[in-house]
């Protein structure tokens, strides 16, 4: 029953991203060679799909992005969810590009910050940041294979 409750849970999540914000974030990561799916997941575990997600680490927006951070790329409005979208798969490829493609340091880079990656020269030891990748690795599998199953079914 509790894995039918969190599936459920999972899927409704990932709906309000996929119809909310699915063909932006898709042609986001294509054009920013972000891995299918990845980005999706990153907002599901970031903000739930919610545009005015405030964390109370002070994280705005659909892709939790710190004020600095925002301002550093260019975003004049953290609650506008294009504005942060684009900002966020920015950032997240930039991560991916600094970390030569490792996810998980990337996703460690996003959360903690590089200087937290560069300090402890890979992961941080940090139990928010090791969750928030299994996190973010869980909910981009379920999305991977909700991808799949909508892709076969549209076969028939």
């Amino acid at each position: 029953m509790m894995r039918f409750v969190i599936l459920t849970v999972i899927l409704i999540t990932y709906s309000s991203v996929a119809f909310g914000f699915y063909k932006e974030s898709a042609l986001l990561s294509s054009y920013l060679e972000i891995p299918p799916g990845l980005l999706e997941a990153v907002i599901m575990v970031e903000s739930g799909g919610n545009p005015q997600a405030v964390s109370p680490k002070g994280a705005i927006g659909l892709m939790q992005l710190m004020p600095a951070t925002a301002r550093e790329l260019g975003v004049r409005n953290p609650f506008n969810p294009n504005q942060n979208l684009v900002a966020g798969a920015r950032y997240l490829a930039e991560m991916l590009a600094r970390y030569d493609g490792s996810i998980p340091l990337a996703l460690a880079a996003y959360n903690a910050g590089p200087a937290a990656v560069e300090k402890y020269n890979g992961i941080p030891p940090y139990p928010e940041t090791v969750r928030y990748i299994e996190k973010v690795f869980q909910a981009w599998k379920v999305i991977l294979d909700l991808n799949c199953l909508w892709s076969s079914s549209r076969e028939f």
